[in-house]
Formats: structure tokens, sequence, C-alpha cells
């Protein structure tokens, strides 16, 4: 088991500074957080994380920012007299 450091991306082995003890972690198996694009602590790697709360959200919104932005239009057709 490692600890996965949630907002960066990287993983603690048990001993590690920072095993069970970053702000926003969780357990994990190793090979479960390398599959999921996670990296192990002290590594450097050239590709920048997405944090994981986003990468790992599994629910999409139906609507897109366009749709949202047509849904606050006022039905209404009668325009601004000011």
């Amino acid at each position: 088991m490692v600890w996965v450091n949630q907002n960066t991306g990287v993983y603690h082995l048990p001993g590690d500074r920072w095993y069970g003890r970053t702000k926003h972690g969780a357990y994990a198996c190793e090979r479960q957080a390398e599959a999921e694009g996670d990296h192990r602590s002290g590594i450097r790697v050239s590709r920048q994380h997405a944090p994981r709360s986003t990468r790992r959200s599994s629910a999409h919104s139906p609507h897109t920012v366009d749709a949202q932005g047509q849904d606050a239009r006022p039905e209404s057709s009668v325009e601004n007299p000011f």
C-alpha cells in the first residue's frame, strides 16, 4: 500500500516522511497508483499532472458552457429600453 497525494499525483511508500500525512490523500495499491498516472516520490516527471480529483472524475456534466449560457438568457422578447 502506498499513500497518494491527490493534489500532486505523487505517491509515498511506508517509511517516507509524507506517508499518510498529506492533507488530500488516500491509500492505494502501488500498481493502481501507477496505472492512474501517479508517480513515486523523489522521481521527477516531465509532464504536468492534473489534480487527481479532476483526473478521476467519472461524472460529466451534460451541459456545455454554451448550453449553460443559453439557459441563462431570458425567454422574453421584450428589449431593454435603457
